[in-house]
């Protein structure tokens, strides 16, 4: 079989069997085709698109690339596995995971590190020197034990999406959406969980740019997973503003602990709106509640009790973390910061949260090459946010650092906040 020919082919828009797609997998994994030639056939995908049988077969054999991994039937609970498509100070995973261990469910995940604007929860979790580079058995007797874990992507599992996804990132293929779904259901179906849930962020602040591109994202993966017989769920949600109240690694960690206290005035309103949304979902799939009321109250419970914020303790400590910072609440101590004050009273709005979060990666929170190493005391915390009025000379941005932070980071920063 000849490569050549099948670049021709997708260029003409002819459809690929499974064996050529396979071949085309095989030889990636295999690092006998240039990159040039990978690049072109991603760039005949991006333009000519997959048909539902070729998405299909290129995810499947992404999957067949490495081990997949079983948890049943020795775990007996039910097991999700919750995945955001990124998004800016979304927090969601560190917060939800315990929640879930709350509702006789246990919790799977794969995370990743942040690249560019969007965080990344593993970058979050090292933040308190969580050890997210487990082996898979590990994972399992943490998950029998605490009833979730949360890991980074290993060697082993979908080895082909990580070579495809260099690739992507430099030949301007990363929003091709079959490209993204396969990407995203590898690494899903790869673990043997039994709910599967998509956060498909759209917006100014998110790759998918409308609620109309983001639903035939979803739609895709949807239909894909039927092929599979695998359970998954997408729900959309606005990424035009940042969610919350912080950005950066520990700030972030902090918010969604503040969540889980039930300390909820230190929480953005619209991150517990959120958090309602996606739990509510997760219940009334996995049939531990009866409506989305029940669901919320159920919540409520939950937070009040502190008992999602002592399964997080435990399960902290069980990946080598130290959750005596986190009962003390002294894990995010920035050395230096910097106070933003309105300048006038009246309504705010943020230029962009891509900006915002340029501002962050600016402080050392995130990475522009992924050599760069993260300032995890690093970030902003967000007094007022978008719509809302502030007074003159109140607090409306704080920005935090190791390091002194630069006259520049300042005027850029104030640059960004317009007060009507």
């Amino acid at each position: 079989m000849n490569f050549i020919d099948l670049i021709e082919r997708k260029k003409h828009k002819k459809p690929l069997n499974e064996k050529q797609i396979q071949f085309f997998i095989n030889n990636v994994v295999n690092k006998t085709l240039p990159d040039y030639q990978v690049s072109a056939f991603l760039m005949a995908l991006w333009f000519n698109g997959l048909s539902t049988n070729e998405l299909y077969f290129l995810t499947k054999a992404m999957i067949a690339s490495g081990e997949t991994v079983s948890f049943h039937p020795k775990y007996q609970k039910p097991i999700v596995d919750k995945h955001s498509t990124g998004g800016i100070g979304d927090k969601v995973t560190i917060a939800l995971a315990p929640i879930l261990t709350c509702f006789n469910l246990g919790v799977a995940k794969l995370s990743g590190r942040g690249l560019g604007f969007t965080g990344g929860t593993i970058d979050k979790l090292e933040a308190l020197s969580i050890n997210t580079d487990i082996t898979l058995e590990n994972a399992k007797k943490i998950l029998q034990d605490h009833d979730m874990f949360i890991m980074a992507q290993t060697d082993n599992l979908v080895p082909a999406d990580r070579f495809l996804y260099a690739l992507r990132d430099v030949s301007a293929t990363t929003d091709s959406l079959p490209l993204i779904a396969a990407s995203i259901l590898s690494k899903k179906f790869a673990l043997k969980t039994d709910y599967i849930f998509i956060d498909i962020k759209y917006g100014k602040g998110a790759f998918c740019k409308t609620s109309k591109i983001a639903q035939s994202l979803g739609e895709m993966m949807v239909s894909i997973a039927k092929k599979f017989h695998r359970n998954v769920k997408y729900e959309l949600s606005d990424m035009n503003h940042v969610l919350g109240k912080t950005i950066g690694n520990a700030i972030e960690f902090k918010e969604a602990v503040d969540y889980l206290r039930n300390d909820l005035n230190l929480v953005g309103s619209d991150f517990q709106k959120l958090m309602e949304k996606i739990v509510a979902n997760i219940l009334l799939a996995t049939k531990q509640v009866k409506n989305r009321n029940e669901a919320i109250e159920q919540l409520k419970k939950v937070l009040k009790s502190k008992e999602a914020f002592n399964k997080l303790c435990a399960w902290v400590n069980s990946q080598n973390g130290n959750a005596k910072t986190i009962i003390n609440n002294n894990f995010f101590h920035p050395k230096h910061e910097v106070v933003i004050k309105a300048e006038k009273s009246g309504k705010v709005n943020y230029i962009s949260p891509i900006a915002l979060a340029e501002i962050g990666i600016s402080l050392g929170t995130g990475r522009k090459v992924k050599t760069d190493v993260i300032d995890f005391q690093a970030g902003l915390y967000l007094h007022v946010k978008d719509n809302e009025r502030v007074q003159k000379n109140h607090p409306v941005l704080t920005l935090y650092s190791s390091t002194p932070i630069s006259s520049t980071i300042i005027k850029n920063a104030s640059c960004l906040i317009k007060i009507n």
